[in-house]
């Protein structure tokens, strides 16, 4: 399995790291790495990408617009309100929902069927 992975939508990864959009990271083949994978949270990397580092938390990142929403979410300018902070959270859930959809036809529930069986 490669080593070198993208997360494809925000998540935390271990109780230290917390991964956005488009941010590069080694898998460290944890228990829950395959899950992540096979729902679409993370996808592997061939070869070693060029990337976009932050120069304030050394995030390695796929491209430009994915290091600035890293810096606009976890280095903001200026402290947000907590409605400005909602309505932040409302638009990046929108616009996952429409680049970086889960794979839930691949949870393992739906591979087994509901298991209800359906009445005559």
């Amino acid at each position: 399995m490669p080593k070198l992975f993208a997360a494809r939508r925000p998540f935390d990864y271990t109780d230290d790291v917390s991964l956005d959009q488009g941010q590069v990271f080694e898998i460290l083949g944890r228990r829950n790495d395959e899950v992540l994978i096979r729902l679409g949270y993370c996808e592997p990397l061939t070869g070693k990408p060029k990337t976009s580092d932050c120069r304030l938390c050394s995030g390695k990142f796929l491209d430009e617009p994915s290091l600035n929403r890293h810096g606009r979410k976890r280095h903001p300018r200026e402290e947000r309100t907590p409605h400005q902070e909602d309505a932040l959270m409302d638009t990046e859930e929108k616009r996952l929902a429409e680049t970086a959809p889960l794979y839930l036809d691949k949870t393992k529930a739906s591979q087994k069927g509901s298991g209800r069986q359906k009445r005559a």
